[in-house]
């Protein structure tokens, strides 16, 4: 197999700089593509969190607040939990961006005490749904979560957990929207 050259590699960053450009100029937006503008605007929303037994364990209140950033590229969604008091806790970001290249929603999502997670959502039936796994020092938490029951001014949202990718605990989050 034949070396690159200097310039050889210079060409093809440049290529792969002007694909980029082109991809990002000319390829559709998040808001161009509509698929999750149902999330943009402010929430107000309840988490019922569930034990392994199906009981449940607690019940949260928060917001939610969904934005488009990058001139419509991309959708950006913070969230918060509100303790009794009111006050805001345990927040995270998410970002929602459509690639250009794929047609593929990618979302990109860190939590103030699980951390950092991606995951690449697909519609099923006019729900959206997706599957990701927390890295936690020394393990990880397998998670199946969908949105559904998309409205203009609700939406739920559910979360399966697993420990090995295989025993799965149903509702071990369930997650009610409500537009303000």
């Amino acid at each position: 197999m034949d070396e690159f050259s200097r310039s050889d590699l210079f060409a093809l960053k440049s290529r792969l700089e002007s694909q980029i450009e082109y991809d990002f100029s000319h390829g559709t937006s998040a808001k161009e593509d509509g698929a999750f503008d149902f999330l943009i605007g402010e929430w107000d929303l309840v988490r019922t969190s569930f034990g392994a037994d199906g009981e449940v364990i607690s019940l949260t209140k928060g917001t939610v607040v969904a934005r488009y950033t990058f001139e419509g590229r991309a959708i950006q969604e913070d969230f918060y939990n509100h303790r009794e008091d009111g006050t805001a806790y345990r927040g995270g970001t998410a970002l929602y961006t459509l690639s250009p290249t794929s047609d593929q929603w990618h979302v990109a999502a860190i939590d103030a005490s699980t951390g950092a997670t991606a995951y690449e959502p697909v519609w099923l039936d006019g729900e959206a749904h997706y599957e990701s796994v927390v890295r936690l020092p020394g393990r990880e938490i397998y998670t199946k979560s969908r949105i559904f029951n998309i409205s203009q001014d609700t939406t739920e949202w559910e979360q399966y957990v697993s420990i090995d990718g295989v025993e799965w605990f149903p509702n071990y989050h369930i997650i009610n929207h409500r537009r303000q």
